[in-house]
């Protein structure tokens, strides 16, 4: 999508390598001279609104046909799912406000710190380990 972020700082979005293949066949499928992964049928950008009828719905039924829990997928909802699995992954919250475009790693804790107490068991045993062996 065009436009400036809330922020109004631009960011650079991250990818696994397996998506950038993805996107990079997806391109090549679908060619347009700015290299777009999503465009007008005349090859111009789309607007948010016509992404979202003529791509997202679409994908989301498609998607809705072997699981269905997740008819009702909303862009916003992909975010949550990146920013919760970096942190499963055990980016540091400073990684996760800087993906999310996030002013501040407080606005980060507030929507997502809950995620990081799923990994106290984990720390805890990390911190034994290190116990153990200092011992």
């Amino acid at each position: 999508m065009f436009g400036k972020p809330k922020n109004h700082r631009s960011r650079i979005v991250i990818a696994p390598s397996s998506v950038m293949d993805e996107i990079a066949a997806h391109i090549s499928r679908y060619t347009t001279t700015d290299g777009l992964v999503f465009s007008s049928p005349n090859g111009h950008p789309l607007r948010g609104t016509n992404f979202r009828k003529g791509v997202w719905r679409h994908a989301v039924e498609e998607l809705a046909e072997v699981a269905p829990q997740l008819s009702n997928l909303r862009i916003h909802d992909l975010r949550h799912t990146a920013a919760s699995l970096a942190i499963s992954c055990g980016a540091n919250i400073k990684a996760v406000q800087q993906m999310l475009g996030h002013k501040n790693a407080s606005m980060t804790l507030d929507v997502y710190g809950h995620l990081y107490t799923e990994d106290l068991e984990a720390l805890a045993d990390r911190l034994d380990e290190r116990y153990r062996g200092a011992a």
